[in-house]
């Protein structure tokens, strides 16, 4: 019997820590150098900031709020940039220190009529 909750704890630590890939304190960085930092993480759900540094995006240098899920290799954040009238989703997976995600962007041009692009990132965190 005792085994048998060892093994439990162990199996039950091991998805914890799966699950723990997105860590409060830590700062991701994406290849064009915008940065996520985690302020929060409950469970599975994660929030914090992200400043958009790409020049090609828009809305430079203003930290705008995140929002997210992580759960096992699976990662998921969203971002309204408000001044720029836009929103994006990125959703991919994550190993370790290192995550490659998709994003859609939906936007509202200058003409008031909706747009939508997408592409791929990748993040990196930096250590606590």
């Amino acid at each position: 019997m005792r085994r048998v909750v060892l093994v439990a704890l162990f199996i039950v630590g091991l998805a914890d820590a799966a699950a723990a890939g997105v860590l409060r304190g830590q700062v991701w960085k994406s290849d064009d150098g915008s940065t996520m930092k985690i302020t929060s993480v409950v469970r599975y759900r994660f929030s914090g900031t992200f400043t958009n540094n790409n020049p090609a995006k828009g809305c430079i240098g203003i930290p705008y709020l995140v929002s997210g899920t992580n759960m096992g290799p699976m990662v998921k954040f969203t971002v309204n940039f408000v001044k720029c009238r836009a929103t994006v989703t990125w959703q991919g997976n994550m190993l370790d220190t290192a995550m490659t995600v998709g994003w859609a962007m939906r936007s509202v041009g200058p003409d008031g009529k909706p747009a939508s692009k997408g592409g791929f990132d990748a993040f990196w965190a930096n250590s606590r």
